[in-house]
């Protein structure tokens, strides 16, 4: 045996004998050469076949258990009573066999054949065991096709995500694969159309006939599509964020397509069939589309130079991401004191429609680095036997506990059910009754808490209730107020617009849109005024923070452990950026919007009188 030979061993495997090389037939057919030991990964390969030479009927020698040529005591070498196998069954000799036509094997005899059959099978099946064998991933190396954990299992990769380089997770900006190889047709592929005209707009608080009417839809096209939709889907509900898209022929007056959207993946179109004055003169055909909805993991990084909400636009992520770092971070860490300086890590999961960006469902985990005092990890973690749909590992369905986020010692400080209006804006100035104006240096209550962001910037319902008002402040311009349980109202004020279709007497949830940061009234910077009441007094919004903790049980902290080791792996592969020079953050921490005095002598809600 060589060296060769001792390499290539599994032990226990016993070799097959080799088979001779393929020989021009006498009719002309070439046969295929038998691929050798080595060349497919037979164990104990000795080199492929044997001598030409050799003489066709002799058999082959073959391997003991020991993997080295057995022969049968006393037989001289090629005769027919050698052994050919370590049980000692005699083998039939090869030119007792029938030959294969040459058609089929080019004259080889029955027994080379099947060897050869046979060598190339435990060849494929060797090869796929090497390939199971393979050595394991460090444990310090993040797969980018794993998926993460999320309820202490593993989450398969999204189908169509984006391939990420090394080891780290793909990121916002990286390019994503298209959802589906055939395109879902919708109707704003004729936006650009010369001979169509194509509206886009909120249903808002008409009716869907109302809002048709109102943009333009001629009303036997209306009559037309409301009957296409009888039996399909009743258009008597919508919500403010629900909206319609249709574009109609400019010559003929007809609906070339509709749409009714009431999420990113909840799309009902309504497309004209063909008739007999030709393609789309037939009836509406209406259904529900099937959009390809995916998910994929992503991690990034930013540092926070002077407002949050620049740094996560900067890092190319969504808005949207600040109310899940909110939720996240929600009493391990306020998100409004994400000062300059601050560097972030985080892990989240997207959602795409058809290959384009929705929304994120959460983070998954979330690592900051403020500039003076120690880092902090976050972990979102929903139990050791719960999927994200509440089934049990098992195929039991229980009651599912809503995931949470701890920190590394499987710690989940919370408060209520109160959330900022303006997730990750900072405290500019605070609730004062006492305040002395900064400009006009008369004491004047302030009666609420500023929150710093620029224009535009979503503003969210702090928690449930029923819309009061929503129009004119006065003094505090474009104003929302809402009424929760237990004689709480809080008050939205200096709103550059509202939400679309807000109105008073409208049930809004938590962390639903309101309106949009602006400077409305009398003020001279934008920013929102967030201002609280209980029992017609006006109190600190601070105060509504209830604080406990939540310890995970002993049941679950060993699944925890080993999400918590993942999805480390997964921030330390995203690198930390370096943070940029501020010039004295500190002095930006109570920046005061100037508001004028009115009659109340409040923040600017009117009629409301001070403390």
């Amino acid at each position: 045996m060589t060296a060769s030979d001792e390499g290539s061993e599994v032990p226990g495997a016993t070799a097959l004998p080799p088979v001779e090389p393929a020989q021009l037939s006498a009719d002309g057919a070439v046969d295929v050469e038998p691929p050798r030991g080595d060349e497919v990964g037979i164990a104990g390969g000795d080199g492929g076949a044997p001598p030409r030479g050799k003489e066709e009927g002799a058999p082959a020698p073959v391997r003991g258990e020991g993997g080295s040529p057995a022969e049968a005591e006393g037989a001289p070498e090629g005769s027919p009573e050698a052994p050919s196998s370590p049980g000692g069954s005699p083998e039939v000799p090869e030119t007792e066999l029938p030959l294969v036509p040459a058609g089929l094997g080019g004259g080889l005899p029955m027994g080379r054949l099947l060897a050869f059959v046979a060598a190339v099978a435990v060849a494929l099946s060797l090869t796929l065991a090497a390939r199971v064998r393979r050595p394991a991933v460090p444990a310090d190396a993040a797969v980018a096709t794993e998926g993460l954990v999320d309820g202490g299992e593993v989450e398969p990769a999204d189908a169509g995500g984006a391939v990420a380089t090394g080891n780290a997770l793909p990121g916002p900006k990286d390019p994503v694969a298209p959802a589906s190889s055939a395109a879902t047709w919708r109707v704003s592929t004729l936006k650009d159309d010369a001979t169509v005209t194509f509206v886009e707009a909120p249903v808002g608080k008409r009716t869907l006939s109302g809002a048709l009417a109102k943009a333009g839809l001629p009303t036997h096209e209306i009559h037309r599509l409301l009957k296409a939709f009888e039996g399909k889907r009743k258009l008597d509900r919508f919500r403010p964020k629900d909206t319609f898209a249709f574009a109609l022929d400019k010559a003929k007056g007809r609906l070339l397509g509709f749409e009714l959207t009431t999420a990113a993946f909840d799309v009902w179109q309504a497309r004209p069939s063909d008739g007999a004055e030709g393609p789309g003169s037939g009836p509406l055909v209406v259904a529900k589309l099937d959009l390809a909805v995916e998910r994929r993991k992503i991690a990034a990084s930013f540092s926070v130079e002077t407002e949050l909400h620049d740094a996560v636009k900067k890092a190319g992520l969504d808005e949207d991401l600040l109310k899940r770092l909110d939720d996240a971070l929600d009493g391990h860490f306020e998100l409004a004191a994400l000062r300059a300086g601050t560097r972030v890590r985080l892990v989240a999961t997207e959602v795409r429609v058809e290959g384009a960006f929705s929304r994120y469902a959460h983070v998954d985990a979330v690592d900051v680095h403020p500039p003076a005092g120690a880092a902090l990890r976050v972990y979102r973690f929903a139990g050791d036997d719960d999927d994200e749909d509440g089934h049990e590992a098992k195929g039991r369905r229980r009651k599912k506990r809503p995931a949470g986020f701890y920190d590394g010692k499987g710690h989940q400080p919370y408060h209520g059910g109160w959330r900022s209006p303006v997730p990750g804006a900072r405290i500019s100035s605070r609730f004062n009754p006492k305040r002395m104006h900064p400009v006009l240096h008369v004491v004047m209550p302030h009666n609420g808490i500023d929150f710093a962001a620029p224009t535009g910037a979503k503003v969210y319902a702090a928690s449930g209730g029923t819309v009061v008002t929503a129009g004119n402040g006065g003094p505090c311009g474009n104003m929302v107020q809402i009424e929760h349980p237990g004689g709480l109202t809080t008050s939205y004020c200096h709103l550059s617009r509202f939400a679309g279709g807000l109105h008073a007497g409208q049930h809004v949830d938590t962390r639903q849109l309101v309106g949009y940061v602006g400077a409305t009234g009398r003020v001279t910077g934008p920013h929102l005024h967030f201002a609280l009441k209980k029992a017609g007094q006006f109190v600190d919004p601070m105060s509504l923070k209830m604080d406990g903790v939540r310890v995970l049980p002993p049941s679950e902290r060993g699944a925890f452990s080993s999400a918590r080791a993942r999805l480390d792996r997964d921030l330390d592969a995203v690198s930390l950026p370096v943070a940029n020079a501020v010039a004295d953050a500190g002095a930006r921490d109570e920046e005061v919007f100037e508001e004028a005095p009115d009659d109340a002598g409040d923040a600017g809600i009117p009629g409301d009188k001070a403390p």
